[in-house]
């Protein structure tokens, strides 16, 4: 990682101080490591970096939950106009854990909404489905599993042909 040169604070270079740097993969719980600079390079810590900026342990990531995401239908046909369905499989780690998902709740019915929907061979967002009424709501996800089902009007997408992927956006806690 190139850092920013040693000078003023306000132009976005690194000051002399204490600096956290966090390591994130989706379904993880993030890990930080703390880095300390002084002018404009880091300090050596024994047990954390050394003066070329090589972290001195491995750092370890804990799973918070396993997630699995199927769309049906898997393949989109000419002059397709229904819903698409993505279920979203959650397999929590461990007992006490909460999502806070996109959810949209009247008298009679709620839907889940937050899905990106990317390209697959440029990674360039395409769309995103997020009913803008919608909030964020903290959910208990219970052992063993439970399955959330988005729910997408395919029209109203409107994508060219081509291979996709829906990616479910949502935190953990």
């Amino acid at each position: 990682m190139t850092l920013p040169a040693s000078s003023e604070s306000s132009s976005g270079a690194i000051t002399d101080g204490d600096y956290t740097l966090q390591f994130f993969i989706g379904n993880y719980k993030l890990s930080s490591v703390t880095i300390t600079f002084a002018a404009g390079q880091v300090v050596n810590d024994e047990k954390v970096i050394n003066l070329e900026g090589e972290l001195r342990r491995d750092i370890t990531l804990t799973r918070l939950a396993g997630v699995h995401t199927s769309v049906y239908p898997p393949i989109i046909t000419s002059g397709f106009d229904s819903d698409v369905i993505t279920k979203v499989h959650i397999t929590p780690g461990k007992t006490d854990i909460y999502f806070h998902l996109r959810k949209l709740v009247t008298r009679d019915f709620s839907i889940y909404t937050g899905l990106l929907i990317r390209e697959a061979d440029s990674k360039k967002l395409a769309y995103t489905v997020d009913i803008d009424t919608a909030s964020s709501m903290k959910e208990y996800i219970d052992r063993p599993s439970q399955t959330l089902d988005f729910v997408f009007n395919y029209t109203d997408v409107n994508l060219p042909s081509g291979i996709y992927e829906v990616i479910p956006f949502f935190g953990i806690r």
